[in-house]
């Protein structure tokens, strides 16, 4: 007879993937705009409610059956006077603007910051939702740019 082995359990590899934007725009409460030379960008005091949304069509989904580790969201923020705070949260795009799905993430952004690192661990699952997006949802004013890595997510996740 042949010697019996133990089988092991295949290993999991640690993957990175990087989500780039397919597309940003900013509700403004009543269509879909370009405010502010394009981007993204949130208010909700002093002003129309603008509540800027980033989808990035099917990246997550085409990773197959994942499981996220660790994600970071890449922030070049347009030049404002005030220092304010980004609200991030995931959404889907509609005809009516976006909708939040849960959890939120805020991050401080002052004045004459060129780029931030916003770790999003804490809500990457809900991105592997076909469809979801990141959505700008806060109070104070502030918008980020649409272009080179802003808006870009990087993963790191192990396969299912």
């Amino acid at each position: 007879l042949p010697k019996w082995e133990q089988l092991t359990a295949p290993t999991r590899s640690v993957r990175e993937a990087v989500l780039i934007p397919q597309w940003a725009g900013t509700w403004d409460g009543t269509a879909w705009t370009r405010h502010g030379g394009g981007g993204a960008w949130q208010r909700n005091t002093g002003g129309p409610r603008l509540t800027g949304l980033a989808t990035y069509g099917r990246q997550a989904e085409a990773l197959g059956r994942i499981t996220v580790t660790a994600a970071t969201l890449t922030l070049r923020p347009h030049s404002t006077s005030a220092a304010w705070s980004a609200q991030i949260a995931a959404a889907t795009y509609s005809d009516t603007g976006p909708v939040q799905a849960g959890a939120t993430i805020s991050v401080p952004v002052q004045v004459g910051a060129t780029s931030l690192t916003v770790d999003i661990t804490r809500i990457a699952a809900q991105l592997l939702t076909p469809g979801t997006g990141l959505a700008l949802v806060g109070q104070t004013y502030g918008g980020v740019q649409a272009s080179g890595d802003s808006l870009s997510i990087r993963i790191t996740y192990t396969t299912r």
